[in-house]
């Protein structure tokens, strides 16, 4: 059964089991525990993206086209520094094993070891000179990730390789979706692109301003796909690469604004402003441990919901809802898990050239159990 009958079968006849399994759950929510680790003394013009590495938050500022190291010690802020890179526009980073990689706007990548120093600049490029292999897809560029060993799965655009033609303007050779890549630093992207699920209403931009929508669980990969409504999906390698419909993620019944923004030129803080008025739908999905996270805004101006799920075949389950309280009313949120606690950048409304204000950095935790 492909995932339209699923959906439409969910949604004919579960809906009542599924609200009687809402009233059911507890009524209120447990608060996020957050203490504030103050501002750094670099100005950061906008936040895509914030990787822990080696005790340290690794921010990307594509905005300010700058990535700055920031030092965490006794909950504060103890010092920033800007890390060298060759991108001259970087987009986002994550970190890879024990080192970090920085992905420029230009889809080039630079490596950098546990110490953020530079592992290999010649490197830039190589996203886009990824070797064909077999699969008929070269992927050109990426947006959002998740790594599984020496496996990489993206969202991003990849150019359709039977269709043969070099004419670059041909825009039905680009195809958008969710891609599974061999990656290994410093070595890059070491074969071509493998289709997971193809992104019908691709190119879409609630992906390409630094919401997470891709989250990995021991060897399973659980992504987002935004096609009316948003729909969750698992794919395993090991269990033969097919990407299968899960049901249960929290605001998949709703539906997803019209994206009335321009492709080839996007008003970001229009783009956001759509996002805002969309307030049930999942703005993130993240993983740490044997949960998957979700991220949505509730009816009360200036909170959050924070979903924990427990992940399966299937479905996903709720576990509990926390109540995310920025102390500025943010409009937006970033979230980084580490291994003791979860970083939470706090940012105010987009200005139409994209800057972006950071009101706050928060460690939280959960309280209670």
């Amino acid at each position: 059964m492909n995932k339209n009958d699923q959906i439409f079968l969910r949604r004919s006849f579960l809906l009542p089991l599924f609200a009687l399994l809402i009233l059911s759950s507890p009524a209120q929510s447990s608060d996020f525990n957050c203490n504030s680790l103050g501002l750094p003394d670099i100005e950061l013009s906008s936040v895509s993206s914030a990787a822990w590495v080696n005790g340290q938050a690794v921010v990307t500022d594509p905005v300010g086209k700058q990535v700055v190291a920031l030092q965490i010690q006794n909950d504060r802020l103890a010092s920033s520094r800007r890390i060298v890179t060759d991108n001259e526009k970087p987009y986002f980073g994550f970190a890879v094993g024990s080192g970090y990689t920085q992905v420029g706007r230009g889809f080039d990548l630079e490596w950098f070891d546990h110490g953020l120093r530079t592992l290999d600049r010649k490197s830039k490029g190589r996203l886009v000179r990824a070797r064909e292999g077999n699969t008929g897809y070269r992927l050109l560029a990426m947006f959002d990730h998740a790594t599984v060993a020496d496996r990489i799965v993206v969202y991003g655009v990849a150019e359709d390789l039977s269709i043969g033609d070099p004419d670059p303007a041909r825009l039905d050779k680009y195809v958008y979706g969710f891609y599974e890549v061999g990656f290994q630093p410093p070595d890059g992207v070491t074969s071509g692109a493998e289709l997971i699920q193809l992104h019908a209403e691709g190119p879409d931009h609630w992906y390409t301003y630094g919401h997470s929508y891709i989250a990995a669980v021991g060897n399973n990969v659980y992504f987002v796909v935004l096609d009316g409504y948003p729909a969750l999906y698992r794919y395993s390698r090991l269990e033969g690469g097919q990407a299968d419909y899960v049901s249960g993620l929290p605001g998949e019944d709703e539906k997803l604004p019209v994206n009335v923004i321009p492709a080839d030129r996007p008003n970001v803080a229009e783009l956001y402003q759509q996002i805002a008025d969309a307030p049930d739908l999942p703005v993130g999905l993240y993983s740490k441990g044997p949960f998957l996270y979700s991220l949505h805004r509730n009816g009360e101006a200036g909170t959050w919901d924070f979903v924990q799920l427990r992940p399966g075949r299937h479905e996903v389950v709720e576990i509990d809802r926390y109540t995310i309280r920025p102390p500025n009313g943010g409009s937006h949120l970033t979230l980084t898990p580490t291994p003791g606690f979860w970083l939470l950048f706090e940012k105010g409304d987009v200005a139409p050239d994209g800057t972006q204000p950071l009101l706050s950095i928060q460690k939280c935790n959960f309280q209670g159990p």
